[in-house]
């Protein structure tokens, strides 16, 4: 049983550390640019350039791997990311921010593309599953080990850019010293939006509402945390909560919807959020406890969304559609992820935190109401496709 994870044991180490480094990363930019003083639009904004610059590389990793091989691109897509959060560190200003977290996000779009590739090939249909599972709890054990460094200095200080740096270097050491076969050069990517609209428009709305959810708590649940008073390991502890509510739920809420509807499964899911959403717009809590389940309780609605998506289009995808359909979820949410935080910056420095609760609750709004409607239209398939979980960290854009 354990000889297919084995065989790609060097892939997954890999995994782990550079979405440790990711998830460092993603907590140090907003917290040490809230400390400069910048505005919440400026901090959306640069949230959104990563966001743009990773789905852009969605669609063009793939040419740059056909260029260069698979493992030159591999060793540049991580040594760019670690030289980005060096860069960051010396030049301290939100236009060069902006431009060094695009360069992360599109090396991440190619780092994903090829190590989760690499799986697929290195990997049979009957221990799939299993590959993806240890897959997903590398990335998770990856993600929380990255929040968790943040306790080790400040992000006013360089220590932790270089410690997220040596993260993503460290990443390539297990694939460069393996003796795994490389995969197959991969060919261009077709994608198809009217296609995935026109046959599941339930999936494509609910992937960008998926996308503008996660990438709204992707930019500002650590700054909200930081401007209630918590530092270091109370912010780590906070974001732990929602990675371990969206971990814990992710398989229940999945399981339910390969028997029921999974539009059902969506209305409650955004019911859920927008419950959620609106007692926190009118409690805003900040102790400890109160603030430890509110984080849980959004990891939990906010990380099955995007799985539940693309498990809802497939059940609707014809044979033969499949990479296709991957590549354009993606994208979707990727457009979502853009979307997310740069109007939420704009809405936070205009009206303040509780404008990003108003926020999610719009679109927890939009996820519980649309799915219902189409459920008017279009009765549930005959017969559903299995659910499989996607690891979906607040570290990185989801990859199919």
């Amino acid at each position: 049983m354990l000889a297919p994870i084995r065989a790609v044991a060097p892939l997954l180490l890999s995994a782990f550390f550079m979405v440790a480094g990711i998830s460092l990363g993603n907590l140090l930019v907003p917290l040490r640019a809230h400390a400069e003083g910048w505005s919440p639009a400026t901090i959306g904004l640069i949230g959104t350039a990563y966001a743009t610059a990773f789905t852009v590389g969605c669609v063009l990793a793939p040419r740059l791997i056909m260029r260069l091989g698979v493992i030159r691109t591999f060793m540049l897509m991580l040594g760019l990311m670690g030289v980005s959060l060096v860069l960051i560190a010396i030049f301290v200003h939100p236009w060069s921010w902006a431009l060094f977290r695009a360069m992360t996000g599109f090396c991440a779009a190619g780092a994903y593309s090829l190590i989760e590739g690499w799986l697929n090939e290195r990997s049979e249909n009957q221990n799939r599953g299993l590959v993806f599972s240890w897959y997903m709890i590398a990335c998770l054990i990856g993600l929380i080990g990255g929040q968790y460094l943040l306790p080790l200095s400040t992000p006013l200080h360089m220590t932790l850019f270089l410690v997220g740096a040596l993260c993503f270097w460290a990443a390539i050491a297990p694939v460069h010293f393996s003796r795994m076969i490389p995969p197959q050069l991969p060919t261009s990517v077709k994608l198809d939006f009217a296609g995935v609209l026109k046959n599941s428009p339930a999936a494509a709305v609910g992937n960008v509402v998926s996308g503008i959810l996660f990438g709204t708590w992707v930019g500002f649940a650590a700054l909200f945390a930081d401007v209630n008073g918590y530092t270091g390991s109370g912010i780590a502890n906070l974001m732990m909560c929602g990675t371990m509510g969206g971990l814990i739920l992710q398989f229940p809420i999945g399981r339910l919807s390969d028997f029921i509807d999974r539009r059902i499964v969506m209305a409650m899911l955004g019911g859920a959020g927008l419950v959620l959403s609106i007692v926190t717009v009118s409690w805003m809590p900040v102790a400890p406890v109160a603030l430890g389940i509110l984080y849980f309780c959004f990891g939990a609605t906010l990380h099955p969304g995007y799985a539940l998506n693309v498990a809802y289009a497939n059940d609707h995808a014809a044979q033969g559609s499949r990479v296709s359909l991957s590549s354009t979820m993606l994208v979707t949410y990727g457009i979502g992820s853009i979307t997310g935080p740069f109007v939420a910056g704009f809405a936070i420095n205009a009206y303040g935190y509780r404008a990003l609760f108003i926020w999610l609750a719009v679109g927890y709004l939009i996820y519980l109401v649309f799915p219902l409607w189409r459920m008017t239209k279009r009765a549930a398939p005959e017969k559903q496709g299995e659910f499989i979980a996607t690891a979906i960290t607040p570290a990185e854009v989801p990859r199919p």
